[in-house]
C-alpha cells in the first residue's frame, strides 16, 4: 500500500499542474517506414499495464509500463519492451523503451531511448505521429482504419465493432489518412549515408537502368513499364541516389508515380542534394503528386544531404497540406 501511495504521489508531482483535457491511452497506431516490416504498428493496453504491439504480418512485442515521466514539455507513460524477436523488432527486450504522451487534442510524437552502457539514452523524438484510437477513460478518438481492421480480422480478432469502422482522420482538417503500405523499407542496396548520398558515383548502374530513370523522368508511361516488365531494378538510382519515383515526383509525372509506387519503389529514396520524391515535389509546388506521395506513407520531416526539411524548401501551394500531415 506504501509503495501505491508514493506512485500517486510521484505522478501528481509530475503532472503537476496539466490540463486536465491530457489522457492516457489505451489504444493507438502509427505509420512505421523503417526497415524491420514497415506498415502500421499497433498498441493495445492491457488492465495490467502490459502494451501488445502488434504489425502487419501478426507478429507482437510486449512492452510494460515502467513509469510517468515529461519530455519536452509533455507528460506522458513510458514502456520498456519485454519480449519480442528482435530480427522482426531490431530492437533488445529490456533494453529499449518508449514514452507515449497523453492525449491533448494536438499531435504529437513517440520518443525512443535504448540502454548503453548499462544507462538508458536521452528520449529522442522520431518521426512517428500518434493516431490515437481509445483514451483510457473510454473516450473514442479515431475509427480503426479499415487496413488495419482487415488485417486483424484474418488473424482471428473478434471486437467486430470497433474493426468495422473505416476511418475518419481523413475528414479532418484537410488530412489525408495513410495508406497502410509494406513497400516503405529501404533497399538494402540503397546508399545509408549522406556522404554517399551526395558524392559516390552509383558503379552498378546499367544502360538499362538509365534508360529507366531517363523514362521516368520525361513520363514515359509506356517505357517504364515495359523496363519494369523486363526485369529492371526499380530503385536504382543515379549518381546523387535519384530514383525513378524521384524523377517522376520532381516533373509532376502522377501516372508514373502511382505506377512505380504501386509496383513498390522505396518512397523515402533520396535525402541527397535533391532530397526525397516529397521534398522535391514540394519544393515544386506539385499538390496532386504531394498528397500521394503522403498518402502512401512518405516521410513529411525528411531532410536532405543539406539538413534541409521538406517544409523549409516546399512551395507556398503545399505548405499547409504539410503541416496538416505533422511536417515540422
Amino acid at each position: 500500500m506504501k509503495s501505491i501511495l508514493v506512485s500517486i504521489v510521484a505522478a501528481v508531482v509530475l503532472v503537476g499542474c496539466t490540463p486536465s483535457t491530457t489522457k492516457p491511452l489505451n489504444k493507438f497506431w502509427f505509420q512505421y517506414n523503417g526497415q524491420q516490416e514497415p506498415g502500421f504498428r499497433l498498441w493495445e493496453r492491457d488492465d495490467n499495464g502490459i502494451w501488445t504491439e502488434t504489425y502487419p504480418s501478426g507478429h507482437q512485442s510486449k512492452f510494460k509500463e515502467d513509469g510517468i515521466d515529461k519530455v519536452d514539455g509533455l507528460v506522458g507513460d513510458y514502456v520498456v519492451k519485454l519480449s519480442g524477436d528482435i530480427e522482426k523488432t531490431g530492437t533488445q527486450d529490456g533494453g529499449f523503451r518508449v514514452f507515449i504522451p497523453h492525449y491533448q487534442k494536438k499531435e504529437s510524437f513517440l520518443y525512443f531511448s535504448q540502454k548503453s552502457s548499462g544507462n538508458w539514452t536521452d528520449w529522442k523524438e522520431t518521426n512517428y505521429s500518434i493516431i490515437v484510437l481509445t483514451t483510457r477513460d473510454g473516450g473514442k478518438v479515431e475509427d480503426m482504419p479499415e487496413e488495419i481492421a482487415a488485417l486483424l480480422r484474418k488473424q482471428g480478432a473478434k471486437t467486430a465493432e470497433e474493426l468495422n469502422t473505416p476511418s475518419r482522420r481523413s475528414q479532418a482538417a484537410g488530412t489525408r489518412a495513410p495508406v497502410l503500405s509494406q513497400k516503405n523499407a529501404r533497399p538494402k542496396s540503397f546508399p545509408k549515408t549522406t556522404k554517399e548520398l551526395m558524392f559516390g558515383a552509383n558503379p552498378t548502374l546499367t544502360d538499362k537502368d538509365k534508360a529507366f530513370l531517363s523514362a521516368a523522368k520525361e513520363g514515359k508511361l509506356d517505357e517504364v513499364k515495359s523496363l519494369l516488365e523486363e526485369g529492371v531494378d526499380i530503385d536504382c538510382y543515379d549518381a546523387y541516389a535519384c530514383t525513378a519515383l524521384f524523377w517522376a515526383a520532381a516533373n509532376n509525372h502522377i501516372n508514373n508515380v502511382e505506377l512505380l509506387i504501386d509496383k513498390g519503389a522505396y518512397i523515402d529514396a533520396g535525402a541527397g542534394i535533391g532530397g526525397t520524391p516529397l521534398g522535391r515535389a514540394a519544393y515544386e509546388g506539385h499538390v496532386e503528386v504531394v498528397e500521394l506521395l503522403i498518402e502512401h506513407g512518405a516521410n513529411v520531416n525528411a531532410k536532405d544531404g543539406t539538413g534541409g526539411s521538406v517544409l523549409d524548401a516546399a512551395d507556398d501551394s503545399v505548405a499547409e497540406i504539410l503541416r496538416k500531415n505533422g511536417a515540422r
